[in-house]
């Protein structure tokens, strides 16, 4: 316009130009522009000077660089000079003069458009600087200064859009002599709000915003200026993330303060007819989806007008577009359902609801999870949606096996939003499924109640009614010539009538209910497995729903409950701190912490937080009944985890102590409770001291009195409770001739017959031996006397009664001497710590030595090296076989009855499940104590492992070995195969399960070497027992997890052997020591059909399959070009077509991201170029091809320089190698008659290592599996 943008356009390209305020100081330049600014004032055309208009362009263009002052002085002055002009009464001067005085109109618009063109362009350069990439922290950042010290100056902006509105409201079409000349003026003057639209930072301010907004809705409803400004609009929306939201904003303040639809009407159509959704811009598609999605719920009208053309855009193959069409229709949806319901909306939403199902199957895992992001809006909306919500349910609920963990995350959001929202609260809102089942049977029999008494009144002029009561044949029969009937007329018959259809609506509201809770019931079961999902948001997700669920009565909470419990022993959440109270600062932003802070803050909100109505005291009765329920029906494993959660949450202080003493009162004086009293009484022992030391005598004569050796269940927890009294002690032992041991000794000689007496002597004896001072004395008394009762009764064809003594002294010799070997390392750190001190107190440790081993210690200050040797003298050589050790006595006894249940079945049957399962338990004890009793008897351990028919007997031992292989190594090491063995021999699934969390205990642990054993493992990622795949596939990641060791690395090679070439060779490649005898086959040697062994000696392929791929996402990029000179060095020991089709799946699952894979592939060629000719092996490298040829960097010719250097990227001319030579192989054997097996392997094995090099290591490998 008037040219002034060439005149813009020259003065940025002057090398010269007439004012470089950059080259001024601040008074220099200050006083110039309060020059310009008395000027202006005077005369406000003096901007028409081009000198001055010149002058003041080089002061906005050079913004970035000046003194914020100086800018604000500069915007003040255009400021000042525009409202002085007079807008109002330069139009009127315009127009009066009807062009009889041109000069008029050319000054006052010449004027005005320079005054419009300098804060355009002020503008433009603020937010150019605005926008502009930070630059680095050592440099002053000028987008802080603008953004910051102009805050002020932003302000400004306001009175400039108030002052372009006052102009766009005027009639100016007399300004301009021509349309091209208005035109441009319009031009320019729009793109003042489209900047500051287009700068976020301007945006921030509302009234500025809106202002802006107006400025360009006047000029597109009023100057013809709307197709213009839908195309800015439309490539803006493309490169700005924040124009979206802000256009939905326009468009609806152009319908309702504008009457102007116009403007959404050409953008949706723009939006519809373009391909956006197919362009490679991601970051736009992103953008004009926000759009739509914004508009939706500002404009659900207008969206809906345009709908039909709208959801073509499923089509597209952007997921951003489709995933943005599923949200518009879940906006649309809750709008319509708000409106009423017309037969046009119910035909609408009906097509809404069904093109929702079908994005549950879309093929991109962001489209699924929006659909269930839909599912969560809907479920909050104010309509409820009855029909559509149990399909929605249950298109939730079948996304939660979905591989995407953030659908499977949504769908259980979901299934949370639909359960806190459901429709079913005649009763409350509790969802008990046996309440609703009895109330659908209880109106059942009220409904068939009336039909029968209307049945002996009604007879010939029943009608048809107007539809049948459901599933209830009696009352269909009978009620449709009832509820219809033509006696309107009689009051009682309409009454009745009225109340068989209430009946009839409340049958089909709780069969509704019923199948709501079904619904979620089969939901619960599989949220239970993804408790132990590796996204720790997702298991966040999965314990908000079980909780509510919980508060619901939903059946199957209370076991997920339990399973969510095990939560705190997982290996990613230990020693997570929790607080009851927040940290003003906050906790750890991991989601390990978050996860267990979600868990400990369920707990606390299901079981022990007070409700508001109630008063303190019936808040304690409800806390404590809550936990006793929890107790009542919790496993041992339950139990150890909650006490883990209690002990949190006490020591946070979420306990307090009127239920304390609540639980004291009922372990007292109820029968009912007292047994879940004692067991959260010693759980809460353990956080707090002075629980048991305030009220020992209370524990004392309830838990280990009359009570106590009647139920042996309440005496054992007592016991428990009992050994938090060493720190109530100050850390002292107390003597033994304190009452406490009187009572601990009453529970182990009492004369009962119940087996829940063994756990309960277990506590007893952990009890005398943590807080005696001379523990052994007692014990050396107790086994004694129960020698006496138990082997006078001991003959060969003993009483039950006989063996159940027998058994109980095994069992105390056996626990006893495992308390021997913890008091010993107690007795080693004791005197390490004190033996600076007094002689006497060494002495008396040095005494208890004597009296349990029959020792002398050599009195004296002893060293720490001195110390320890002796220790492990007393334990090696004097506790089973010093002359004075009374377990010494004990040995030949347990050994003779293993040996007779070991000889033959007969012998074996001749002795009762109590004595076979403590003997072996006493032996497995023995053996922990002394190494050279270990070595004799390990053979006898072994074959007993393999000849009990007990599954508990054989799991007991499986654990015991894991205990001797900490205690002695070596013994177990040279044993290995055997413990690996029984993963894949016992056919016992609990028995492989235990083997295999010993084994995974000691790997992770470092207490064994894995050496080639590590696929026997592997095997079991797909084991038909959930538990074990789900528990190996932990292990590998824990595995893996270990920094700087590469386990599975450096043992990929020897997994893959021993799943696809000696598989079924398992079995006779355990490591034989001496020990085992050459006779004795493992368990269930002949049972093939539990090796699940096919052709070839190896496992199913798609088994094989699934291991390795589980298996191969742990090797890194890094790592491929040794994995793929290993696995091709395989090929040699091939012995079928299979063995080289598994190597070759392997090799097909690496990354191919550099030359020198891809190199070492083609290097190794001449050991895998004889099976090309199989078509499934060369399906797999063409598919090596096409994957390599994913990451070709460049054209053609550019291979060089990362040929060798293994940088990143694949150069187009090796993988055009690699496939020539493929090919050519290929051809050569499918025209080779001769079988595959005929290339020397050998020789290609030595020529591959004078290429290659193969180390000394590798070589011996190779070697060893020959």
């Amino acid at each position: 316009m008037f040219k002034l943008q060439q005149r813009i356009s020259d003065l940025n390209e002057d090398s010269d130009p007439p004012l470089d305020p950059r080259n001024l100081d601040f008074n220099h330049a200050k006083n110039i522009l309060d020059g310009f600014c008395g000027d202006l004032v005077e005369d406000n055309d003096y901007i028409c000077q081009d000198n001055i208009f010149d002058s003041l362009y080089c002061f906005v263009r050079s913004f970035p660089e000046l003194d914020p002052k100086l800018i604000s002085l500069t915007f003040e002055i255009l400021l000042i000079g525009i409202q002085s002009f007079g807008l109002e009464s330069c139009v009127q001067q315009i127009k009066s003069s009807e062009g009889k005085d041109s000069q008029i109109i050319y000054e006052k618009s010449d004027s005005l458009g320079r005054y419009i063109t300098l804060l355009c362009s002020s503008v433009d350069v603020l937010s150019l600087q605005i926008k502009a990439p930070k630059k680095s922290s050592h440099r002053k950042d000028s987008t802080l200064t603008v953004g910051s010290k102009l805050s002020s100056l932003f302000s400004k902006l306001d009175s400039s859009l108030l002052l372009f509105k006052s102009l766009l409201e005027l009639n100016l079409d007399r300004v301009w002599d021509s349309t091209t000349e208005k035109n441009a003026f319009i031009s320019t003057l729009s793109k003042f709000p489209i900047k500051i639209l287009e700068t976020e930072d301007f945006t921030n301010n509302e009234n500025t915003k809106y202002l802006s907004f107006e400025s360009l809705i006047i000029l597109s409803r009023d100057f013809n200026y709307l197709f213009t400004l839908v195309n800015i609009i439309w490539q803006d929306m493309k490169n700005y993330e924040h124009f979206g939201e802000l256009t939905a904003e326009m468009v609806t303040l152009s319908m309702e303060n504008y009457d102007h639809v116009q403007l959404g009407d050409e953008l949706l159509k723009i939006i519809s007819s373009d391909s956006w959704g197919d362009s490679s811009d991601k970051a736009a598609q992103k953008y004009i989806a926000k759009f739509l999605i914004s508009l939706s719920l500002k404009a659900p009208k207008l969206v809906t007008r345009f709908m039909n053309v709208l959801v073509n855009l499923l089509g597209s193959e952007s997921y951003y577009s489709r995933s943005c069409i599923v949200e518009v229709l879940g906006n649309l949806i809750n709008y319509s359902g708000s409106m009423e319901q017309t037969e046009q909306v119910r035909n609408q939403l009906v097509e809404y609801f069904d093109i929702i199902e079908q994005r549950f199957a879309d093929p991109h895992y962001v489209v699924r999870a929006k659909a269930l992001q839909v599912c969560q809006l809907i479920g909050t909306g104010k309509a409820k949606f009855p029909k559509q919500r149990p399909r929605l349910v249950d298109l939730a609920i079948g996304r939660l096996e979905d591989k995407a963990s953030n659908v499977r995350r949504n769908s259980i959001k979901a299934l949370l939003v639909f359960l806190e929202t459901h429709p079913f609260n005649l009763d409350g809102g509790e969802l008990d499924l046996n309440i609703l089942n009895d109330k659908v049977n209880f109106i059942t029999n009220q409904l068939q109640a009336i039909i029968s008494k209307i049945t002996s009144e009604l007879k010939d002029d029943a009608l048809r009614s107007e539809d049948n009561l459901g599933n209830f044949p009696a009352v269909n029969k009978h009620s449709n010539g009832y509820i219809n009937s033509n006696r309107d007329n009689d009051e009682e018959v309409n009454e009745e009538r009225d109340l068989a259809i209430r009946y009839k609506l409340e049958i089909q509201y709780y069969q509704d209910a019923i199948h709501f809770v079904e619904q979620l019931e089969s939901a619960i079961t599989l949220i239970q497995q993804l408790l132990l999902s590796t996204n720790r948001q997702e298991v966040i997700t999965s314990i908000r729903f079980i909780v509510q669920a919980s508060r619901y009565k939903i059946a199957g909470s209370e076991p997920a409950i339990r399973k969510m419990m095990h939560l705190v022993y997982q290996p990613s959440y230990q020693n997570i701190s929790f607080a009851v109270q927040k940290d003003p600062n906050g906790l750890s932003t991991s989601f390990e912490n978050k996860v267990m802070q979600t868990l400990y803050e369920s707990f606390l909100q299901l079981y022990l937080s007070p409700i508001e109505n109630l008063d303190p005291s019936q808040n304690t009765n409800r806390i404590c009944q809550n936990l006793l329920d929890l107790v009542d029906k919790s496993s041992l494993a339950d139990l150890a985890s909650l006490e883990k959660i209690l002990i949190s949450l006490m020591q946070n202080g979420a306990v307090n102590k009127q239920i304390i003493q609540r639980l004291l009162s009922l372990y007292q004086k109820s029968n009912r409770d007292r047994r879940g009293a004692i067991v959260l009484l010693s759980m809460f022992s353990s956080a707090s001291k002075r629980i048991v030391g305030d009220d020992l005598e209370t524990f004392l004569g309830v838990g280990l009195g009359k009570i106590g050796q009647s139920d042996f269940m309440v005496a054992k927890y007592t016991c428990d409770a009992l050994q938090s009294l060493t720190s109530f002690n100050n850390n002292k032992r107390f003597n033994m001739s304190n009452s406490l041991f009187t009572r601990l000794s009453d529970i182990l000689l009492v004369d009962s017959f119940d087996t829940e007496w063994f756990p309960a002597a277990q506590s007893a004896l952990n009890a005398v031996y943590s807080l005696g001072d001379r523990p052994g004395v007692l014990s050396s008394e107790i086994i004694k006397k129960l020698s006496v009762v138990a082997l006078s009764n001991y003959t060969e064809n003993m009483t039950l009664a006989g063996e159940f003594k027998i058994a109980q002294l095994l069992f105390v010799v056996g626990h006893v001497a495992i308390k021997e070997i913890e008091l010993l390392e107690v007795i080693e750190a004791d005197l390490k710590r004190s033996k600076n001190k007094s002689s006497l107190g060494k002495n008396q440790k040095v005494d208890e030595l004597d009296m349990v081993a029959g020792s002398n210690a050599e009195d004296g200050q002893l060293a720490d090296d001195d110390i320890g040797d002796i220790i492990n003298n007393i334990r090696d050589n004097q506790l089973l076989y010093g002359d004075k050790s009374l377990l010494r006595l004990y040995s030949p006894l347990i050994l003779h009855i293993c040996n007779q249940i070991n000889t033959s079945k007969q012998k074996r049957n001749s002795f009762s499940s109590a004595i076979k399962t403590h003997a072996i338990i006493a032996l497995c004890k023995l053996m922990c104590v002394s190494f050279d009793y270990c070595e004799e008897n390990l053979p006898l351990l072994l074959s007993l492992m393999k000849s009990q028919d007990s599954k508990i007997d054989r799991a007991n031992i499986a654990i015991a070995l894991g205990d001797i292989s900490i205690c002695f190594n070596r013994l177990v090491g040279e044993n290995l195969g055997f413990l690996y063995g029984i993963l894949s021999n016992d056919k016992d699934i609990d028995v492989k399960r235990t083997m295999l969390m010993v084994l995974t205990h000691l790997i992770l642990n470092g207490m064994i070497k894995i050496k080639s054993h590590l696929g026997e493992l592997a095997i079991c990622l797909e084991d038909p027992d959930v538990r074990i795949s789900q528990l190996t596939k932990l292990f590998f990641q824990e595995l893996a997890s270990k920094s700087g060791e590469n386990v599975i690395y450096n043992n990929i090679p020897d997994i893959i052997s021993t799943l696809s070439f000696n598989y079924s060779q398992r079995k006779s490649s355990v490591e034989k020591s001496d020990f085992i005898d050459e006779d004795l086959d493992l368990i269930n040697d002949d049972n093939t059909e539990n090796n699940e062994i096919i052709g070839g000696g190896c496992i199913e392929q798609a088994r094989f399959e699934k291991i390795v791929k589980f298996l191969f996402q742990f090797i890194k990029d890094k790592q491929s070009d040794n994995i793929v000179e290993k696995l091709c060095l395989r090929y040699r020991s091939v012995t079928e077509p299979r063995q080289a089709y598994d190597l070759t799946f392997c090799l097909s699952l690496l990354n191919y991201k550099n030359d020198k894979v891809l190199m070492k592939l083609i290097g190794m060629m001449p050991a895998y170029q004889q099976f090309l000719g199989e078509p499934n092996i060369y399906k797999l490298f063409l598919e090596i091809v096409a994957k390599a040829k994913q990451q070709v960097v460049g054209g053609s010719g550019d291979g060089g320089s990362n040929a060798v250097g293994g940088g990143s990227g694949v150069s187009n001319n090796i993988v055009m190698e690699l496939e020539t030579k493929l090919k050519i192989s290929r051809d050569r054997e499918v025209g080779n008659p001769e079988t595959l097996m005929d290339i020397d392997m050998e020789e290609v094995y030595n020529e591959n290592n004078i290429e290659k090099g193969v180390d000394d290591e590798e070589m011996e490998i190779y070697s060893e599996e020959e």
